[in-house]
């Protein structure tokens, strides 16, 4: 299993860095995320298990935010071309708020490296149509909207670009929620 403390600089909300070099394609789908050590904003992480906790006040445990690890996912949208896809659930336990953080780790020029992350209040649902198509759903806030509801759906379609060997957002649209 690789350390990802040599792969990883990532999550600072809300955009992930550029993951570093130094882990080859070969290791891309034997990435061990569960017992990852990450570098989150300025914090440090240390999952364990699928999990790690990072406070931002001083409190006995030092568990505000709960992180967890729910999706780890290889995806081959074209032969030869594999793409790990990677969501955080950041779960605020002393407040409210939630996020979800998507992650999408891909070869390139012989090294692993991120090619997508973006960060998701209250969540984001991922619908795969197929292996070369995305869909990202999420919660849209207007001025006035109350924490817990938003008043507008996000959908973002992600379709595979052959020609640039990467998913590339083809579609964004938004509807008031039913």
């Amino acid at each position: 299993m690789i350390s990802l403390g040599l792969l990883l600089a990532l999550i600072s909300m809300p955009q992930a860095q550029n993951v570093a070099s130094g882990v080859n394609c070969d290791s891309i789908e034997k990435m061990g995320f569960n017992e990852a050590a990450l570098s989150f904003g300025s914090q440090s992480l240390r999952f364990q298990n699928g999990k790690a906790c990072t406070s931002d006040q001083a409190i006995e445990d030092g568990c505000a935010w709960r992180h967890t690890l729910t999706v780890d996912q290889t995806l081959v949208p074209t032969p030869g071309q594999t793409i790990r896809r990677i969501v955080i659930n950041s779960n605020h336990l002393t407040g409210s708020g939630a996020w979800d953080h998507v992650l999408f780790f891909r070869c390139r020029n012989g090294h692993v490296v991120n090619e997508f992350s973006e960060s998701y209040r209250n969540g984001v649902t991922i619908e795969k149509r197929s292996y070369t198509e995305l869909w990202l759903v999420s919660g849209e806030w207007l001025k006035g909207d109350p924490d817990c509801c938003p008043s507008r759906q996000k959908t973002k379609i992600f379709r595979w670009d052959s020609k640039k060997n990467a998913f590339a957002m083809s579609t964004k649209s938004s509807r008031r929620r039913s």
